[in-house]
């Protein structure tokens, strides 16, 4: 083999190379789908009515434990439980949510979202939540 024929077939591979690693990020970039939910555990020790992690709220329903998402119908401020009055209210702009999440007044037209849950074989609770 030629020093040419070898400069030359180094040259072809380092331009595959080449062509490889910049299409990878090209690749990764067009097919980029973003996260659509997570994953909220409650851990069998943390299912209690009225505890709360990471935006999801558990609350008291008529089949057990019902997941409510803490974001307010309006415009997605953080609610907060308020234990006198046994209501959730939203700081921002007024809306008020039974300890159900129903509507009771305000700017917001819809209840506070139920979150789909899953018991695991561990016994833990697995809400699925809006990322």
């Amino acid at each position: 083999m030629l020093r040419r024929q070898l400069l030359s077939r180094l040259c072809a591979l380092l331009a595959w190379v080449a062509a490889g690693a910049l299409a990878w990020p090209v690749l990764r970039f067009v097919t980029w789908r973003p996260r659509t939910h997570r994953d909220v555990v409650f851990k069998p020790e943390e299912q209690a009515p009225m505890a709360s992690r990471e935006g999801v709220c558990l609350v008291d329903g008529e089949d057990g434990l019902v997941a409510l998402d803490m974001r307010c119908t309006h415009l997605c401020c953080t609610v907060t439980f308020d234990e006198d009055r046994g209501v959730f209210c939203c700081p921002c702009h007024g809306s008020v949510y039974d300890r159900s999440g129903r509507r009771i007044r305000g700017p917001a037209h819809e209840d506070l979202r139920r979150l789909p849950a899953e018991r695991s074989p561990d016994g833990a609770l697995v809400v699925r939540a809006p990322a």
